[in-house]
């Protein structure tokens, strides 16, 4: 058995790296704690977690966005109020996937109550729940 590890950072991919670090400060709050002038790069953190944005070098096999379910990866937040956290989304023109991290269908003018998926900048899938208790071994 290898040490304990803790995860600490995750990086995502991008065409526009200041449209995906500027889409992750105004949703989740997250502080930008390096952004080099070239523009190749930044790193967000909540102070637990950081989330590095660089460069796309190739191609993705798939393009997104991807369709809800058929991702190769995607990101969970806990927020502490999701209907601030939806209508940030919303003012972006973030796409909302679905309801609920159940995958519940939007329903119009109805904010979500309990979790919901949207897509960041680049496709990739984010869920977004209000309770801090759900992913299991976790803590905030």
């Amino acid at each position: 058995m290898g040490t304990a590890g803790h995860l600490r950072h995750v990086g995502i991919r991008s065409r526009d790296i200041p449209r995906t670090a500027d889409f992750y400060a105004k949703v989740f709050g997250l502080t930008v704690v390096d952004a080099p002038l070239s523009g190749q790069g930044a790193v967000l953190s909540d102070g637990v977690m950081n989330v590095t944005i660089v460069p796309i070098v190739e191609e993705p096999i798939t393009a997104g966005p991807f369709v809800e379910g058929s991702e190769p990866i995607h990101l969970g937040f806990v927020v502490s109020d999701l209907a601030e956290t939806f209508q940030a989304c919303q003012e972006l023109g973030a796409p909302i996937l679905a309801g609920s991290i159940g995958r519940d269908p939007v329903l119009p003018g109805v904010i979500p109550s309990h979790s919901f998926k949207v897509a960041d900048p680049n496709g990739n899938v984010v869920d977004v729940i209000a309770d801090p208790n759900h992913w299991k071994g976790t803590r905030i």
